[in-house]
């Protein structure tokens, strides 16, 4: 599982990390903002933090079991996270092969580890 923090994305393996190309970061940003309802949280919560997480079929898999609402049905390959938060928050779930936003959920009050 690959976390992003401080805007940088990086990719944990073994217990190691590397930075991936930053220019990732702003496509996905890029992409979950032409969603209409992430936008509108971007522009109510101007102070939000970002962190991106890429998902491999593996952790889908696991994570669909525990959270088979946002998790389950997603396809067979490489997506990518943005959980935007503030006060409130929203997850964003990002194919960034074919440039669109697969699904995303409000997250105030709620924790998904």
């Amino acid at each position: 599982m690959a976390l992003i923090n401080s805007g940088c994305i990086a990719e944990e393996r073994a217990g190691s990390q590397s930075q991936l190309d930053e220019g990732i970061n702003d496509s996905l940003i890029k992409i979950a903002g032409k969603e209409q309802e992430v936008n509108s949280f971007i522009g109510r919560n101007p102070d939000y933090q970002t962190e991106i997480t890429i998902l491999t079929h593996e952790n889908i898999t696991q994570l669909s079991t525990k959270f088979p609402v946002i998790y389950g049905n997603l396809p067979n390959k490489t997506l990518y996270k943005i959980e935007y938060r503030n006060n409130s928050g929203i997850l964003v779930i990002v194919d960034l092969e074919n440039k669109k936003v697969l699904k995303y959920f409000r997250t105030a009050g709620v924790n998904l580890e």
